[in-house]
């Protein structure tokens, strides 16, 4: 366009100068002028024309190259996929055949293992009474010095936490492998509130003339109860006679050495303190020391602790408490050194208490929560051509509710397995077994089924009762053995549960 525009101009200018000029040569320049500007004109068309046509090519090739590079992104696409397809297939063929691998890999030892096993199981009593079942390992947990649990047979092993229990797995082999596991929810330490357990329901207050504790001699390093700084106590007899300070009504101390502080509660309560001094050498001139402090309320005096927890040691000579009320439950398996030999196996199940239980109830209602243990034999379904047996111990979860003045009953599922003696995998685990509903009582026995299997079994328990100052009678926890069989299994076990 701007060419064309200098052009016309230009034509414009030759004009002028044309009619200026007289002479016929004049007129012929200026006709060679125009067919030359003309023929100028339509060259410069000719190139624009040729320049656009060139760049609607390239345009156009442009195009071209990105539709065909993604075509050729969209064909790499589908080969990674086509790739990654064919991997998951081999990865998926490979776990196939190593699971076939494995469940044709049962030799016959390990079959007969299982048998054997299996024949132990049929050994066990078939009554249903909890003390039928063997006894814990003598010894089975016990207090250590540093504050540990140690559990026997073999003494010396510490324990790890599982499913809220303390536990421990003993391995030992005098001519054949004798293997023990041992649960249990004895405790090391427990709060100062849960200790004593008359205190207050709903506040954190313990009653300290309900709980026993002595408010008295609490300058003694070795008392239960003591004040911080001795309630700011004289050290030394004064001058004059020591007089409470009025209006007290709280002080900072401590309970087995947990820090809180003592409180006087109820309208008009105070608090007064009785220092008793001594003269340990008979000198006139010297000041007697503080030996004893008293302290008194004229109402409810309360002691309100922190979260503090105190050592519970047993024996140990460091502590002064030990927890007496736990349950202990678990199994052993003996495997002979020979296939065929016989094998040996028990659950086991006891509940410890200690002096001043709760009288057992007879209305309310509690759930249990908590772990089953034991172990397994698996036989080929009816009908199967498969003649496998295959063991194993497993891990459970068991719930139970109670209705006291009813009936108590539950069921325990969600088995997880591990096979033993060279045995396969289960082909299922997805077992549970009901723990039908008895009349509530401190023990009771009644009979448990594999749920879709029928046949036949048996469980028992016994609850481990509260302590008479607690704040519920109801009991804190259950404990107990099972022993159920159908057509093509058989699990014998213990469990515990808790509130």
């Amino acid at each position: 366009m701007q060419s064309r525009f200098w052009m016309a101009a230009l034509l414009g200018f030759v004009l002028i100068a044309a009619s200026a000029c007289s002479s016929s040569s004049d007129n012929a320049r200026v006709t060679d002028l125009e067919e030359e500007l003309q023929a100028e004109q339509e060259l410069r068309e000719e190139a624009e024309r040729k320049a656009a046509e060139e760049a609607e090519k390239r345009e156009a090739e442009e195009e071209a190259r990105k539709l065909a590079e993604a075509e050729a992104e969209e064909e790499r696409r589908k080969a990674e996929q086509a790739e990654e397809e064919a991997e998951r297939k081999a990865e998926e063929a490979e776990r196939q055949a190593e699971q076939q691998i494995q469940e044709q890999a049962q030799t016959l030892e390990a079959n007969q293992r299982a048998q054997g096993l299996l024949d132990a199981f049929e050994g066990l009593s078939e009554t249903t009474a909890l003390t039928s079942f063997t006894a814990p390992p003598e010894a089975a947990v016990s207090v250590a010095t540093r504050n540990r649990l140690t559990f026997g047979p073999s003494p010396g092993r510490t324990s790890s936490t599982r499913s809220g229990f303390r536990y421990v797995k003993v391995t030992d082999t005098f001519g054949r492998t004798r293997t023990t596991v041992i649960y249990t929810d004895r405790e090391l330490n427990r709060r100062l509130l849960d200790h004593y357990g008359a205190h207050l329901e709903g506040t954190r207050q313990i009653n300290v003339a309900d709980a026993g504790i002595t408010v008295t001699n609490l300058v003694a390093t070795n008392s239960v109860a003591s004040l911080t700084n001795n309630g700011n106590v004289p050290r030394r007899s004064p001058s004059t006679a020591y007089v409470s300070p009025p209006n007290l009504t709280s002080l900072p101390g401590s309970v087995h050495g947990q820090p809180g502080t003592f409180r006087c509660t109820g309208t008009g309560c105070l608090i007064t303190l009785a220092p008793t001094y001594t003269d340990h050498d008979s000198n006139a001139d010297t000041t007697d020391e503080l030996t004893t402090l008293a302290m008194s309320s004229t109402g409810t005096l309360v002691f309100e602790p922190g979260a503090a927890t105190i050592p519970l040691c047993g024996d140990n000579a460091a502590c002064a408490f030990d927890d007496t009320e736990y349950m202990v439950f678990g199994y052993w398996i003996e495997d002979p050194e020979s296939a065929v030999a016989t094998y040996a196996v028990s659950p086991f199940a006891q509940v410890f208490e200690g002096a001043g239980l709760a009288t057992f109830p007879t209305s309310g209602q509690a759930r249990y929560t908590g772990a089953a243990v034991g172990v397994y034999v698996e036989s080929a379904p009816f009908g199967s051509t498969d003649i496998d047996k295959r063991q194993g111990e497993f891990e459970a979860s068991v719930s139970l509710t109670a209705d006291f003045g009813g009936t108590v009953g539950g069921w325990i599922s969600g088995f997880r397995t591990n096979p033993r003696a060279g045995s396969a995998a289960p082909r299922t685990s997805n077992w549970r077994v009901t723990l039908a509903d008895v009349p509530t009582a401190a023990t009771v026995t009644g009979s448990a089924t594999i749920d879709g299997l029928g046949g036949s079994g048996n469980w028992a328990a016994q609850f481990v009762q509260a302590r008479a100052d607690a704040a519920s009678a109801e009991p804190p926890a259950i404990v107990g053995v099972f022993d159920t069989s159908g057509p093509s299994l058989h699990i014998v076990g213990a469990f515990g549960a808790e509130q």
